[in-house]
C-alpha cells in the first residue's frame, strides 16, 4: 500500500522525503529512489485545471498538446504530469522538454536524463532517471480479465496465479506498457517481442526487483528490472533497462 509522505526537492534530480527546501504543492502519495540515479514520485490529482494552466501556460508545447486533448479529466491528468515535470526538472530544463514522433519524452541537447510519465483517474506518476526507464499507473481494472489474450504469452501464463490472475495481468500489462515507453520506437507485439519473468538470478543488479522483462526484435535483446507497487486504488509498475546484446 502506497505510504503518504511529502516530497521535498533537495538537489537538481534528486528526490528526497527528508530535509528542507523546496516543497511540491501537489500532494504526494509515494516516493522512491535507486542508487540517486532513477526517482519515482507519484501524485494524487487535486487542483483544477486553472491551477496547472497558471504554471504551466508560458511553455509552448505543453499549450500546443493540451489544445488536442477535449475530455476534461484527460486535460488535467495530462496538466498534471507536465506540472509533475516542471517541478522535477525547473522551468530551464522543462523550456527543453520535446517529444519524438513515437511520443517519447525526452529533453533537447542529449541531457543524459531519461524520462516517463503516466497517469490513470486521480493519479500521475513520474520517474526520472540516468537509465532508459518507463512507467505506467493503472487503476484496477476487471477488464483486464478479458483483456489478457491480446499481451500473456503462453511462457507468463507458467508463472501467473490461475485461481486470481488479476494483479499478475496488471503487473504484466503495466511492465510491458512501461518496456514499451523506455523502448521509445514503437511497434512491439505485446506477446511476440515482451515476455515478463519473476526475478532472473542472471541479471545483474536485482537484488530490489521482483521481475524482469526480455524484449527481443529482430537483432536486438533488451533486458529490464521491474518494480511493482500494489496500492490501494491503482497498480504501479516501472521498467529500467539494464543489459543490451545483439542477437545474432
Amino acid at each position: 500500500m502506497f505510504s503518504p509522505c511529502l516530497l521535498v526537492w533537495v538537489k537538481p534530480f534528486v528526490f528526497c522525503i527528508f530535509g528542507s527546501a523546496k516543497v511540491t504543492v501537489m500532494p504526494v502519495c509515494f516516493t522512491k529512489k535507486w542508487m540517486n540515479q532513477t526517482n519515482l514520485v507519484v501524485w494524487k490529482i487535486t487542483e483544477s485545471e486553472d491551477f496547472f494552466l497558471s504554471k504551466l501556460n508560458g511553455f509552448a508545447l505543453v499549450v500546443r498538446e493540451l489544445e488536442k486533448i477535449k475530455h476534461a479529466s484527460k486535460r488535467l491528468q495530462f496538466l498534471a504530469s507536465r506540472y509533475a515535470l516542471l517541478e522535477i526538472l525547473g522551468a530551464p530544463n522543462f523550456s527543453q522538454l520535446k517529444k519524438t514522433e513515437r511520443g517519447k519524452l525526452l529533453l533537447a541537447g542529449n541531457s543524459g536524463l531519461h524520462l516517463s510519465v503516466s497517469h490513470s483517474g486521480h493519479f500521475a506518476a513520474v520517474v526520472v532517471s540516468s537509465f532508459s526507464v518507463g512507467i505506467d499507473i493503472q487503476e484496477y481494472d476487471r477488464r483486464l480479465m478479458f483483456l489478457a489474450p491480446k499481451f500473456v504469452n503462453d511462457r507468463e501464463r507458467e508463472w501467473i496465479n490461475d485461481k486470481d490472475p488479476l494483479l499478475d495481468y496488471h503487473l504484466i500489462w503495466g511492465a510491458k506498457e512501461s518496456v514499451f515507453k523506455a523502448w521509445g520506437k514503437g511497434e512491439l507485439d505485446f506477446r511476440g517481442h515482451l515476455t515478463i519473468f519473476p526475478v532472473s538470478p542472471n541479471l545483474p543488479n536485482l537484488t530490489d526487483s521482483e521481475y524482469s522483462a526480455s524484449l527481443i526484435k529482430e537483432k536486438i535483446k533488451k533486458e529490464y528490472k521491474i518494480w511493482n507497487y500494489k496500492g490501494s486504488y491503482v497498480f504501479l509498475v516501472v521498467a529500467q533497462e539494464v543489459a543490451v546484446e545483439i542477437v545474432v
